[in-house]
């Protein structure tokens, strides 16, 4: 290859690169219409845009009658009220055909079945949907166990993929469901691990500040009574005075009070907690 035909394919893999998004999320969420089996058993057709308006969670599985995908399916479907309660949809994804989801879908828990599913099932039997989400596995033919939470506007927010060890999971995905929820009301941002009934970030830099001081301040100022603590009990030690009572009183009582600062501030959070679920 010449120089001039290198640079010509840096070129055309670096414009194939710039026109392929390396993620979804953030992006509009590729639309599709395609038939699916319904909680009452019918055959049906659904589509994208049938669910605008509210947040939709896409559940992209391997295979009806498969290993692990019935957990994750049963799981999902028995979470639904919780899901609803934060607003948001589901729908299910596998490239089996509708028919195949028909029997799936009457065939026993027990037996490795999914009876009582309610939501629909979606045939993507050219595997397009997998394929526009990025979640397609090649190399298999079937979708990769993943996930894509979807808002009211249509903007995919967050896309899981998961490797073939491991099954969805239904309690870090309703976290994520409920922090959409949270963040569409308040217009906050939420940190990691937060949990429903947590605090938000406000996405203005002062708001953030008082974040932070008011989250981190008392565990910096426990660490710094941590190693005086620790410097003085070392003194005691040095001195060989290991019989030093009004040191170690006085040592003890700042532990006491440490204790206490901790559990008002526990009290506190909880109190704030109690006040918001009343406000709802």
């Amino acid at each position: 290859m010449t120089e001039h035909e290198h640079e010509r394919e840096h070129e055309r893999e670096h414009k194939e690169l710039a026109e392929k998004p390396s993620s979804l999320v953030g992006r509009e969420a590729p639309p599709f219409e395609a038939e699916a089996l319904m909680p009452d058993g019918a055959k049906g057709t659904v589509s994208l845009d049938d669910y605008r308006g509210r947040p939709l969670l896409l559940i992209f599985y391997q295979l009806d009658f498969s290993c692990v995908c019935p957990t994750e399916i049963v799981a999902f479907s028995d979470a639904l009220d919780d899901f609803e309660a934060a607003g948001v949809q589901m729908l299910a994804v596998s490239v089996d055909s509708v028919y195949t989801h028909a029997a799936w879908a009457a065939t026993r828990r027990s037996l490795g079945g999914v009876e009582g599913v309610r939501f629909p099932l979606v045939s993507d039997l050219t595997k397009r949907i997998a394929d526009e989400y990025g979640v397609l596995d090649c190399e298999r033919g079937v979708a990769h166990r993943s996930l894509a939470l979807i808002d009211a506007d249509g903007i995919v927010q967050t896309c899981l993929v998961y490797g073939r060890p491991f099954g969805l999971s239904v309690e870090e995905t309703l976290r994520l469901a409920k922090a959409l929820a949270y963040s569409a009301e308040t217009g906050e941002t939420c940190p990691t691990d937060w949990r429903e009934g947590d605090e938000g970030i406000p996405e203005e830099i002062d708001g953030a500040e008082d974040y932070y001081r008011e989250r981190y301040s008392d565990e910096e100022e426990a660490e710094l009574e941590e190693e005086i603590l620790e410097i003085e009990i070392s003194e005691i030690d040095e001195t060989g005075d290991g019989g030093d009572f009004e040191k170690m009183k006085e040592r003890d009582e700042k532990k006491d009070e440490k204790r206490e600062k901790k559990e008002r501030k526990e009290e506190e959070k909880e109190e704030k907690k109690r006040e918001k679920e009343k406000d709802k």
